[in-house]
């Protein structure tokens, strides 16, 4: 029990790959790890394709954003395992999107980033750069 917590806090393994490597049932696997550590587990999951994420980002009202809450590397603040939307959600976009794959501009990206989150959730004094506009 204690040693599958130790072995699900590795991000690089699946559940289903942790499972055959014990010869276990993965719902044993995941029962035991929510035993172990009191319900509080962090995942990852899945659920889209990556061609569909192609599309979605490209499409002109798709803005980028994450729901990822403050943090920092020390303190109360960066206690536990961080979750990679803390830090990855932004530079994922610019340098797999923008810069490798070509699906946006540098600049289209920005504006997903900035403007757009901020005009939706009606923060009209935020987004943008522009003489007079500072924080």
């Amino acid at each position: 029990m204690g040693g599958d917590a130790a072995i699900l806090k590795d991000l690089a393994k699946r559940v289903a790959e942790i499972a055959a490597g014990q010869g276990r049932d993965p719902y044993d696997v995941v029962f035991d790890l929510l035993a172990d550590e009191k319900g509080a587990v962090k995942t990852l999951v899945f659920c889209i394709s990556e061609d569909d994420v192609r599309t979605i980002v490209q499409h002109p009202l798709t803005a980028v954003a994450t729901d990822g809450r403050a943090l920092a590397p020390y303190g109360i603040l960066g206690r536990g395992k961080t979750h990679p939307r803390y830090y990855g959600a932004f530079p994922r976009v610019l340098g797999r999107y923008v810069r490798k794959e070509r699906l946006l501009s540098l600049e289209s990206a920005v504006h997903k980033m900035t403007l757009m989150p901020a005009e939706r959730v009606r923060l009209w004094d935020r987004g943008r750069i522009a003489p007079g506009w500072s924080w």
